[in-house]
């Protein structure tokens, strides 16, 4: 063979390497899995916008199927379906782990008031605290976590029959609640009727006058229609929270330690997108409220606040290992 044959043949292999390394062969070589995603929130919320986030982050390598609105059951089905694998990937508020018997100690999160302000909640997210909080909840239950989503407008109300300033103004009025133990305490603490429920079933209920009111964030409230059928507004922030994503051991097992890294990676993008837009979302979602016609109050938190100190006390060893409401609280 002489040299010009054997040039041209090399240049050929180098070409053809470069083909095949190219993204859009390597794709087509193997295409990326796909993972079903579910979350009880309506399609349009915040846990939507950030599952949509997260998906266009990680299609390179994952492709994300995201089902909303609780089509798949509520918020303990998901769960039990993540723990056999029947899903692949479950969103919630992090909080929302404390629906896990292994996640019991998770239920501090929901406790009113236990975070000062966003800055605070942020700490909390970064800290080895979670982690340390984390760690056995992922052993025992057989999930792992995968990612921060970024935070949520902080959960306030919203009423149809009177304004709420003060606890007295909760009495005797039946309010939605999230399936969350300590809110549901908490409101009945402050003198309301809480009323837990499905998301997909809110709307209804408070159109059909089943319930008064119902507990959300000033961006959900606007976006689930809520504000269409309700005359007040309290803007309380008696709560933060975030979302976070976890994967069936299965799906994770599946994927591999290269596309598992691009998936945490795209949690990571989409909770810095999402963090961004949540100060301007809640502007716009406050200026709709005002061309609707919903009344806006915000309550003074201290005698709220103060109507829940006796319970903390005795929750505290209890409903979650002790001193880690205070731990928290210190951050």
């Amino acid at each position: 063979m002489n040299a010009a044959v054997t040039g041209r043949r090399s240049l050929m292999g180098a070409a053809l390497g470069a083909v095949l390394a190219a993204p859009g062969i390597a794709r087509a070589q193997g295409a990326p899995p796909t993972l079903r995603l579910a979350h009880v929130a309506p399609g349009r919320s915040d846990y939507q916008s950030a599952a949509e986030r997260m998906a266009a982050a990680a299609r390179e390598q994952v492709a994300v199927n995201i089902l909303p609105g609780g089509s798949l059951g509520d918020l303990t089905q998901l769960w039990a379906q993540l723990r056999t694998g029947a899903i692949d990937l479950h969103l919630i508020d992090i909080g929302g782990l404390v629906a896990l018997r292994e996640g019991r100690r998770f239920g501090v999160l929901q406790v009113p008031f236990l975070f000062r302000d966003q800055a605070h909640w942020d700490r909390f997210v970064a800290s080895d605290l979670l982690r340390e909080m984390m760690a056995p909840v992922e052993q025992a239950a057989g999930i792992r976590y995968v990612g921060y989503l970024g935070a949520r407008s902080p959960r306030a109300l919203s009423t149809t029959r009177r304004a709420v300033q003060a606890p007295g103004d909760l009495a005797g009025l039946k309010l939605r609640t999230a399936e969350m133990p300590a809110v549901v305490e908490a409101f009945r603490r402050w003198g309301a009727a809480p009323t837990p429920l499905r998301a997909p079933e809110v709307y209804n209920a408070l159109q059909t006058g089943l319930v008064d009111g119902q507990d959300n964030g000033v961006t959900d409230t606007v976006s689930a229609g809520y504000a269409d059928i309700q005359r007040h507004f309290a803007a309380l922030d008696y709560l933060r929270s975030g979302m976070g994503v976890w994967a069936s051991v299965p799906a994770w097992t599946r994927i591999g330690p290269a596309r598992q890294e691009a998936l945490r990676r795209a949690c990571a993008t989409a909770a810095a997108e999402t963090d961004a837009a949540l100060e301007g979302a809640m502007r716009e979602a406050f200026a709709a409220l005002a061309t609707k016609g919903v009344a806006v109050t915000r309550p003074d938190p201290a005698p709220f606040r103060a109507a829940l100190e006796g319970w903390i006390a005795e929750a505290d060893g209890n409903r979650w290992p002790a001193g880690l409401h205070a731990r928290i609280a210190a951050l």
